[in-house]
């Protein structure tokens, strides 16, 4: 599986990589991987986004506190509102992504969240 960019701390292991599309703001998605470690979820933009401003983002599991699935939402056309899209919940805010089989990748990410709240 391809490493992300983004050097992973001492003994994180990386577990899952997706295709995603990171909502940016109302009016952008950002292209990119979202990467599944057993400490955090990652996002990386691809190149080309990364040279238009596109930017990652990191949330470390144990500051998820729920992963939902949020409807399509037209007003949002631009920034990925075309589809239902993945939130991860944390008590600053919701990173949405736009990604394939959104509630299989909703219950992985919170299988490792509890796996990691149990073991730490």
């Amino acid at each position: 599986m391809k490493q992300p960019k983004t050097q992973l701390g001492a003994g994180e292991t990386l577990l899952e990589r997706w295709g995603a599309n990171r909502t940016q703001s109302d009016q952008r998605a950002v292209g990119g991987h979202l990467y599944l470690t057993d400490q955090r979820l990652l996002f990386e933009p691809h190149r080309f986004d990364a040279s238009l401003s596109g930017r990652g983002a990191s949330v470390l599991l144990h500051d998820i506190t729920d992963v939902v699935r949020v409807p399509r939402d037209l007003k949002h056309f631009f920034g990925g509102g075309l589809r239902a899209r993945l939130g991860v919940v944390t008590a600053r805010g919701t990173h949405l992504f736009v990604v394939n089989d959104l509630a299989g990748k909703a219950r992985r990410i919170l299988e490792e969240r509890d796996r990691s709240r149990s073991s730490g």
